[in-house]
């Protein structure tokens, strides 16, 4: 009696779905490098916001040519490239619950459900069977061009057959730090940035400093924190509001 009466309890708080998954932990995979080291022991996470500016040019210059400083300071002081970061957080923490929930596929947090109501969504990046194994989660934000936007930016999220599991460039990771008030059950998702320039009407192309696409680390809430949030719509904001962008680069601003 008293275990069919546990069992009831736990249903009734935990919404259907499906087991967390078992992300690879980043920290034990870049331990050894410093500046990673030192920017996740310390905590250096920042939400993407005007005032942090400094670290998106931080990392904008790592690999920039020096005549490239003027341009990489007027890339950091645009707001669509912040927002652009929240909306890319947004829409995996949407896709994390999906998977949670176990709800139907759909390529975006809003759009309607796969047209077969039976395919549930995959773990994502890690089944070989789900939409993000073996193609990127792509954002261009903003999402429509407009004549008044000097720069547009894509946001790419590998795709899980890209990188091994022990690669920090896989796409998801757990942070796997628990120390410095960081949550080690945190989901860290890679998004490589390219920033686009209209080369002609409607033709926006890659511009410098995206000769090579530049690694952002985003800190996301835990699965547990994701599935418990409520639905689409608040998996969505929680994302939107708590991202976080590490410091990797060594700088203090």
């Amino acid at each position: 009696m008293r275990l069919a009466l546990l069992l009831l309890s736990l249903m009734s708080v935990s919404p259907p779905g499906w087991a967390e998954h078992a992300y690879p932990k980043l920290y034990y995979q870049v331990d050894h490098l410093r500046s990673f080291d030192y920017a996740i022991s310390g905590n250096h996470w920042y939400p993407p916001t005007s005032e942090n500016r400094r670290v998106i040019q931080g990392i904008l210059a790592l690999n920039a040519a020096e005549k490239e400083t003027q341009r990489i300071s007027d890339l950091s002081r645009d707001p669509n490239l912040a927002l652009g970061i929240r909306q890319l957080a947004a829409e995996v923490s949407c896709l994390i619950y999906r998977y949670l929930a176990g709800e139907g596929e759909r390529p975006l947090c809003f759009d309607a459900p796969s047209a077969d109501a039976r395919r549930k969504q995959r773990t994502p990046f890690f089944d070989s069977q789900g939409r993000y194994y073996d193609a990127p989660l792509t954002l261009t934000y903003p999402m429509r061009a407009s004549p008044h936007l000097s720069y547009r930016f894509r946001y790419r999220v590998p795709s899980g057959s890209r990188y091994p599991l022990d690669n920090p460039f896989y796409p998801v990771h757990q942070l796997g730090y628990g120390l410095a008030g960081n949550d080690s059950r945190a989901l860290i998702v890679t998004v490589f940035l390219e920033v686009l320039a209209e080369t002609e009407p409607g033709n926006w192309q890659p511009s410098p400093p995206s000769q090579t696409q530049l690694p952002l680390y985003l800190q996301l809430p835990s699965q547990r924190a994701i599935r418990h949030s409520g639905g689409l719509r608040a998996a969505f904001n929680l994302g939107h509001k708590n991202v976080r962008l590490l410091d990797y680069t060594g700088q203090r601003w």
